[in-house]
């Protein structure tokens, strides 16, 4: 299974766009796959959004913090309450493109022969 752990911060901007990317790519790959939203305090709308993307998809997990923690402690907390052997992390702002998963995991491939 893949993991994918994904830190949240005020992203309401990109969440839709980039949650649509993400799943498009991931259906592609056929292998089993959970998404791992970590909110880190966001104080937009960034939480409610991903509630309403979990309704319709029960790939979505959501952790959130109260507050501000920073993206470090967002990925920790994701490292340790995935379910997949294999765990990606991605930015929601589009600045990472889901489509570089399959390149990733064509390369762990190579690495692992």
């Amino acid at each position: 299974m893949i993991s994918l752990v994904i830190p949240i911060f005020n992203e309401e901007e990109s969440i839709k766009e980039f949650h649509m990317e993400l799943v498009d790519v991931m259906k592609t790959l056929n292998k089993s796959y959970d998404i791992n939203y970590i909110d880190d305090g966001s104080t937009d709308s960034s939480l409610s959004l991903l509630k309403s993307l979990a309704e319709k998809d029960e790939s979505i997990r959501i952790f959130s913090f109260r507050k501000n923690q920073g993206k470090a402690e967002a990925l920790t907390y994701g490292f340790h309450n995935v379910k997949g052997d294999v765990i990606v992390t991605l930015d929601a702002d589009l600045q990472d493109r889901p489509q570089e998963i399959k390149k990733l995991l064509e390369k762990m491939r190579d690495f692992g022969d």
